[in-house]
C-alpha cells in the first residue's frame, strides 16, 4: 500500500505525518542540491590532477593534441 501524503477528509487539504516527513527531507534533499551546485560551480573545487584512460591507438593519435589542449586550459 503506498503511502497517503494528503489528509483528503478535511478542507482545505492537509499534509499527513507521511506528507509532512516528505516535503521535510524534500527540502533538505533540495538545499544540498543547490549547496553542492555552487560549490562545484564556484573556485572552491579545484581538481589538482586528471588521470586519464587512454587506448593505446588513441594515445599514439591524439594523446599528444590533448595533453596540448588540457595543458593550455588548465
Amino acid at each position: 500500500m503506498e503511502p497517503s501524503f494528503f489528509c483528503r477528509d478535511v478542507r482545505p487539504l492537509r499534509l499527513t505525518a507521511s506528507g509532512r516527513k516528505l516535503q521535510t527531507e524534500g527540502n533538505n534533499l533540495l538545499e544540498a542540491a543547490r549547496s553542492l551546485r555552487n560549490k562545484i560551480c564556484s573556485n572552491e573545487y579545484v581538481f589538482q590532477s586528471l588521470r586519464l584512460g587512454i587506448g593505446e591507438s588513441a594515445t599514439s593519435t591524439i594523446g599528444p593534441y590533448l595533453l596540448a589542449l588540457l595543458r593550455a586550459n588548465g
